[in-house]
């Protein structure tokens, strides 16, 4: 690591990553690490921060990386989730609980032609799965609208 000027003598726990070979850690405030907005893209936050653990899926998520279903709702969500939930209607939005992985396989290669379902591990199912669906219901949202736009239009 290069130092515009020495390198910190001293430093709170939370900048570790930019401590030298000769810095002392201090204890500092508490850090977090938010699930993210994005799958596999987490992020360390303060604790002090505004932050809760998602209604779905349990992770914790900062408030930036948060949002509520109904503007008057108290469940907060990640943003993975809150898409899922907002998107797919009651009867897609399945989980490994109530559609087997055997089922989302066989969805992804006869549906999808999913050449490589057969390799993937559990969670890459599930989440591939989640992927088509997500599609489909954007594609069936784009089809409405089109048709209310015409209907509009005539």
């Amino acid at each position: 690591r290069t130092y515009i000027n020495d390198a910190p003598q001293e430093l709170p726990g939370y900048l570790q990553e930019f401590k030298s070979a000769a810095t002392i850690m201090e204890s500092g405030p508490d850090v977090l690490e938010c699930k993210g907005s994005c799958y596999g893209h987490s992020h360390n936050f303060l604790g002090a921060m505004k932050h809760h653990h998602c209604n779905k899926c349990k992770e914790v998520v900062c408030h930036l990386c948060s949002s509520k279903l109904h503007k008057s709702g108290t469940d907060d969500y990640c943003l993975p989730c809150y898409v899922e939930e907002k998107m797919l209607p009651e009867e897609e939005n399945v989980t490994a609980d109530s559609k087997s992985i055997q089922q989302m396989r066989k969805e992804l290669k006869e549906e999808y032609n999913f050449s490589g379902a057969d390799q993937l591990s559990i969670d890459e199912v599930e989440d591939a799965w989640l992927c088509y669906a997500l599609q489909r219901r954007w594609k069936r949202w784009l089809t409405m609208s089109d048709s209310l736009s015409t209907m509009h239009l005539q």
